[in-house]
């Protein structure tokens, strides 16, 4: 019986580990979304962080997102060049491609 326990508990644990996506707000998440958020009546909220605490973040990586709070904006870092950029007109970051 020990090991009928263990033996089960071994295969719902390796099941529910290898989900291949994750939904909140929804039973169904699409099969193609690593996460599927849905909600009527709420959003998503990304990290908050002033312009100097985003750039202590070290080495972010590729197309990493947070809310800078002194722009007022989303901004995402862009390893292809180094740099913040933003979905604002009025951001203070620059990008000069050459």
């Amino acid at each position: 019986m020990k090991k009928l326990s263990f033996l089960l508990i071994f295969v719902l644990a390796t099941f529910f580990l290898t989900a291949q996506n994750v939904g909140i707000g929804t039973t169904s998440p699409n099969a193609k979304a690593l996460l599927d958020v849905s909600s009527t009546s709420k959003g998503i909220l990304f990290p908050r962080l002033n312009t100097a605490q985003r750039n202590a973040i070290s080495s972010p990586p590729d197309g990493l997102h947070v809310y800078n709070t002194d722009e007022h904006c989303l901004n995402y870092y862009d390893s292809t060049i180094g740099l913040w950029n933003c979905y604002c007109d009025n951001c203070r970051t620059v990008t000069i491609n050459i």
